[in-house]
């Protein structure tokens, strides 16, 4: 996944990829259909679903992307650290309840 511009290396095609048997498939968000989904083709929102139905169904395991958890009061923290301290911030968690 990306969108690399120039060169990314040396890759020979034969042995890394052909004698492999792997498939590259390109993608670029712009070309996705922006309402309806078909076979292959599939909309930012049906990725949003499917990503909360693995989540919630505990088939994507997300704690460990959450570095802090902090009260919602303290936003202003969170986003210093992610900005500040993003080599031991990965991702904070705004806890709103009361």
């Amino acid at each position: 996944m990306g969108s690399p511009r120039g060169v990314t290396g040396e890759l020979n095609f034969y042995t890394e990829v052909h004698r492999e048997g792997l498939t590259i498939i390109g993608a670029h968000n712009s070309l996705r259909p922006r309402v309806d989904s078909h076979k292959w083709w599939r909309t930012a929102r049906d990725d949003w679903i499917l990503a909360l139905k693995l989540i919630s169904r505990g088939r994507v395991n997300v704690r460990r992307l959450a570095s802090v958890k902090l009260e919602y009061r303290y936003a202003a923290e969170a986003y210093r650290l992610l900005i500040e301290e993003k080599h031991r911030t990965l991702g904070v968690v705004l806890d709103w309840t009361e």
